[in-house]
């Protein structure tokens, strides 16, 4: 029996490694220490996770047979058999198609591949005097190039297909209020970079977000599809992998597509976008050689949080900054590459706890706060009572967005000096805003849904000749994203979505307004409640439930507000009645979800961070 799991794990290991190699040869960018990494960790745990399955295989189907040759033959079978599942359910993943029954093929295929060898040692006699993991490692190799060259031709096919197509770029802020950028009429601004873009933009004076929680919101823009429908609600409820996204759409056309993310909400722990993406840099560890994934253990997990409160230095990040992020955007733009591509990059600075990044490390943000969500209750309706500390808080906020406007300028002349800004599409937005006291309320954003949290900027600037400069009043919704996207790439996308493409806008050619509609929904069982807005034509209707687990129920609480007389939505209209209300009631029953459930609750893991950000 060692033998034989001592055979495999040689064997796997001789896998991974020549698929290493032959990554080598790809029009890939990958640095001598990343090559060392991966082949430490990615041959060696191959080569233990075949040892186990050789030895469980053993254990169980071969235990009745004595055949020394049948043993040897699993061996091999087994690393090669794990080998062509992760390869054929890469390909699959990326051609935008998922299967449920990769364990129970892996199953059949080591099954099939162990008689198979079983009976070429048997039947050819050109074996006889030779050790068969010999020639079946041979036949390996030779599986090998095979696939690897397939795999390659199968990526010039994409190639060709996406040749000619525009790379596009999506830039979201998180916690961003359109209202402390210089293209949005902020004089005290110090957003110098994004101010320039918007000169080359289309700018959009009224974009909304479906709601003020960064999972559910960044899901909307890749889909297409209002909260409810895409089936993430809330931050820490990961997406369905059936759900079909614009990166997947776009990978199955030709695109590479990558994305960076800055906080801890679009971690895919947090909302399951990492299968979604070729590349998903999520990575905030110190170091390059622990990376973060290790903290899901729970052993070094708790040491590294007893070291932490030792040393008084927070080894554990729950974002990274925007310093941190740009660099492994620009180290991944300046590989080389014959695809357009999808890139999507997060920046989390604005978000609380709000500091002055320019004085305190990424390390120290949490006790360097001049406000942060975890503070007592009473310590913030002292600093909401001074005017002075309230001020300083704001001036931090600033001080954040100017911050993440110079990283955000460092991406833009990595664009142009690559001379990817010729041929690429940059959309420029948030998530969602953030209230800086309105209405009674910290500062914060996922309780409410009134205009200070749901107003973002949206900025999309179009590359060389096609380039428009102009701003729209019309309004316009980050669900509009997506199917904006796929017609600008000239994709659709798989299944039906609920926004509308911005080109129509663009091109004058639509005359209708929009109905704009949100959503927030927030604790369980009895203490559960939910908020859900219609806006259209400068009115803005709000319904506040108090539970969620009936079918359509009625509004404990209802808002409306004239948005163009009142836009700080400080004077409640429904007891007048106008003549807008019922149809704006009409338009929000028609777009409420058929069922409302109680949210999901997150692992602890998750939960855990989701508290410290202020979200529970």
């Amino acid at each position: 029996m060692r033998k034989l799991i001592v055979l495999s794990f040689w064997v796997g290991f001789l896998v991974i490694a020549l698929e290493l190699l032959f990554v080598l040869l790809q029009p890939l960018k990958v640095s001598p220490f990343e090559f060392v990494l991966f082949l430490v960790y990615g041959c060696i745990g191959f080569g233990l996770l075949c040892s186990a399955a050789t030895f469980l295989w053993n254990l169980i189907a071969l235990r009745l047979t004595s055949d020394q040759r049948m043993k040897s033959g699993s061996a091999v079978a087994i690393p090669i058999a794990l080998f062509l599942s992760f390869r054929i359910a890469l390909v699959m993943r990326t051609a935008g198609l998922h299967f449920s029954w990769s364990i129970v093929g892996t199953l059949l295929l080591i099954s099939f591949l162990t008689w198979s060898f079983n009976r070429l040692i048997r039947r050819v006699s050109l074996l006889e005097n030779v050790r068969p993991w010999q020639v079946l490692s041979g036949f390996l190799l030779l599986i090998c190039i095979l696939f690897s060259f397939w795999n390659r031709s199968r990526i010039a096919t994409q190639d060709a297909s996406a040749k000619g197509k525009p790379n596009i770029l999506l830039i979201s802020v998180d916690t961003l209020r359109r209202d402390r950028l210089g293209c949005y009429g902020y004089q005290a601004a110090r957003t110098p970079h994004i101010d320039a873009l918007a000169r080359q933009s289309v700018l959009f004076e009224d974009a909304v977000s479906p709601i003020p929680l960064t999972g559910p919101s960044h899901v909307t823009m890749l889909t297409g599809l209002y909260p409810h429908r895409h089936g993430v609600p809330a931050n820490g409820i990961r997406l369905s992998k059936n759900l079909i996204t614009v990166p997947e759409t776009l990978a199955k056309a030709g695109y590479e597509t990558a994305a960076f993310v800055s906080g801890w909400t679009l971690k895919n722990d947090s909302v399951g976008l990492s299968t979604k993406f070729a590349h998903y840099g999520e990575d905030f560890s110190c170091t390059r050689i622990f990376p973060d994934s290790i903290l899901k253990l729970t052993v070094p997990r708790v040491l590294v949080r007893l070291t932490g409160s030792v040393i008084g230095y927070h080894l554990e990040h729950r974002e990274r900054p925007a310093e941190a992020t740009t660099r492994d955007v620009l180290s991944w733009l300046s590989g080389k590459r014959n695809r357009p591509f999808f890139l999507m990059v997060h920046y989390f600075d604005p978000h609380g706890p709000h500091i002055d990044p320019s004085n305190v490390t990424s390390s120290h943000r949490d006790t360097a706060a001049v406000f942060d969500y975890s503070q007592p209750a009473e310590i913030k309706r002292q600093i909401l009572s001074d005017p002075s500390r309230v001020e300083r808080v704001k001036q931090a906020y600033d001080r954040e967005i100017s911050y993440t406007d110079s990283q955000f300028g460092l991406l833009m002349d990595k664009l142009k000096e690559l001379k990817l800004d010729q041929n690429t599409v940059v959309i420029f937005t948030a998530d969602h805003g953030e209230s800086l006291t309105e209405h009674g309320w910290y500062f914060d954003h996922g309780e409410y849904l009134y205009e200070t949290c749901v107003l973002v900027p949206l900025l999309i600037r179009f590359p060389g000749k096609s380039q428009m400069k102009t701003r729209i009043s019309h309004q316009v919704r980050l669900v509009d994203l997506a199917p904006t996207i796929l017609e600008i790439t000239g994709q659709k996308m798989a299944n039906k979505i609920d926004g509308e493409s911005l080109i129509p806008i663009l091109k004058g050619t639509e005359s209708q307004p929009r109905v704009s509609f949100g959503e927030l929904q927030q604790g369980s069982g009895d203490s559960s409640r939910s908020r859900y807005y219609v806006r259209m034509n400068g009115y803005k209707l709000i319904w506040n439930f108090d539970r969620r687990e009936l079918t359509h129920p009625v509004p404990a609480y209802e808002e409306l507000y004239d948005l163009s007389s009142d836009p700080n939505e400080e004077h409640n209209l429904i007891s007048t009645a106008p003549p807008v209300l019922e149809y704006l009631r009409s338009a929000m029953k028609s777009r409420l979800p058929q069922r409302l459930y109680d949210l999901q609750s997150p692992e602890s893991d998750v939960r855990e961070q989701l508290e410290a950000l202020g979200y529970l």
